[in-house]
């Protein structure tokens, strides 16, 4: 309990400090960025959220199908799940195999 409680207070920590120092290094241009973000086409964003969730689909039955082959039964939701952490990580962490190792781990975990 006592591990448990450690980790999400350095999972926490680590989150607000990150986002500390972005909201640090980007300080003078953040309104700039807002009144930017004024003159989006809502029509377009929406498009692009949609192709998304779709790239996502399809990334996700590729991976359920390699994992069928290797005889790893994971139901589309959770590898559906574990894609969207394994982008969270590749966009946040320095390297581009951060996702890939968390996917790995988290698929490694669910399969025993």
């Amino acid at each position: 309990m006592l591990k448990k409680i450690r980790t999400l207070f350095i999972r926490v920590s680590v989150s607000i400090l990150s986002l500390a120092l972005m909201f640090y290094l980007v300080r003078g241009e953040l309104i700039e960025a807002l009144t930017h973000l004024r003159n989006i086409s809502f029509v377009f964003l929406i498009i692009a959220v949609l192709i998304n969730f779709f790239s996502l689909l399809i990334v996700t039955h590729r991976t359920k199908t390699i994992l069928l082959i290797q005889k790893i039964n994971l139901s589309f939701t959770r590898l559906y799940y574990l894609w969207s952490i394994s982008l969270f990580f590749n966009m946040f962490l320095p390297s581009a195999v951060g996702g890939d190792i968390a996917k790995a781990y988290y698929i490694a975990k669910d399969s025993g």
